[in-house]
């Protein structure tokens, strides 16, 4: 049986009472006239009606709709729906019986098995959850982020358990030059939030601890299983250079180096060209970036030299400390040693590895 009632203003009141539940004060009910099973989404809906010219629209609503088509089942969903402009009332909120909050759920989607889903657009060009920092305050202070939360066993929550945060790289002046943010991964270590990743504006990876790779497989390797951590990657530049009071061409403290370093293993050049050596070594190089931590394994190659005080016939360059021991060896028949190969006009180019 249809009813309806027409009023300006309904109020709904009840006495209150010292209890700790909620009281009810309105109720819309579906009543089951007949053992009529309820159908999958049928329940009762509260509509907002707004005027639309001379006419009205339902511009949001609010339902609770069955999820289950029997009466023996409770199951119900509480669904919220808006109109947009020149739209219809569309369902953009459920939070289901399981306790599951949906935002923009897709029809015919429940799969889902998650406690909080939020759909984008089709092309993704609208981000289904944004956070903001709106504080205009001049600094590098400001920044939005998601915290996550862990519980102890005895309780005790933590709510920085892990943290997911985006930050200003410098203060964000009126120049576009200087709008540029980071984005920052932290996780509880000891009892303590700590940032273990960050990812700059321009691309550039940080790790504070490291990149941790997967054990191999002793079947294909032939070697028992063990993961591994890279924690040092850089390139950069070196001086080599011979020490006392020796001077070079050009003018400066040294010759030109450069080297990479991968976790322990160092790979450094060098090209050295000496003007007058002075006090200087004869076939040590120094100023290596890093000092070694094995000699066994270490060694090199000399590229290119000229003018040296002697003419070599095999060169091996070892590692020691963080110096190039330039042995060599006159006649095919010797055996590598530390001949004094450096002079006035020498040059000698080379590259070197070793573990630190």
């Amino acid at each position: 049986m249809a009813s309806e009632l027409e009023v300006g203003k309904i109020i709904a009141k009840t006495p209150a009472t010292t209890g700790s539940s909620p009281l009810e004060v309105a109720r819309l009910e579906v009543k089951d006239e007949g053992d009529v099973n309820l159908g999958v989404g049928m329940g009762p809906k509260q509509s907002f009606y707004l005027p639309h010219d001379s006419a009205s629209f339902e511009g949001a609503s609010i339902a609770a709709k069955k999820e289950d088509g029997s009466d023996t089942h409770e199951a119900t969903s509480l669904v919220f729906s808006t109109c947009p402009n020149a739209g219809t009332n569309t369902e953009r909120l459920t939070i289901a019986s399981t306790g599951q909050v949906t935002v923009n759920e897709l029809a015919g989607n429940t799969t889902n098995s998650t406690k909080l889903e939020v759909r984008s657009n089709a092309d993704g060009s609208t981000s289904a959850i944004r956070t903001t920092n709106k504080d205009v305050t001049a600094g590098t202070n400001q920044a939005a982020g998601i915290d996550f939360g862990l519980s102890r066993n005895s309780g005790a929550f933590k709510p920085q358990a892990g943290q997911i945060k985006v930050g200003r790289e410098a203060d964000w002046s009126a120049s576009d030059t200087n709008i540029d943010s980071y984005m920052a991964f932290s996780t509880y270590s000891n009892n303590a939030l700590g940032e273990r990743m960050r990812i700059s504006s321009t691309g550039l990876a940080t790790f504070s601890g490291g990149i941790a790779f997967a054990a191999p497989d002793p079947a294909s390797t032939g070697t028992p299983a063990a993961s591994s951590v890279l924690n040092v990657y850089e390139e950069g530049t070196w001086t080599p250079n011979v020490g006392g009071d020796a001077t070079y061409t050009p003018s400066g403290d040294g010759g030109t180096g450069r080297y990479t370093r991968v976790g322990r293993l160092v790979t450094a050049t060098f090209d050295l060209v000496i003007n007058a050596i002075g006090t200087g070594s004869t076939y040590i190089v120094s100023g290596l970036p890093f000092a070694t931590g094995d000699s066994i394994g270490a060694g090199g190659n000399i590229n290119y030299y000229s003018s040296l005080a002697i003419s070599p016939v095999l060169f091996a360059p070892t590692v020691a400390g963080s110096t190039v021991h330039i042995r060599s060896a006159t006649s095919a028949a010797s055996s590598p040693s530390n001949h004094g190969i450096l002079g006035n006009g020498a040059r000698i180019a080379g590259v070197v590895t070793y573990t630190v």
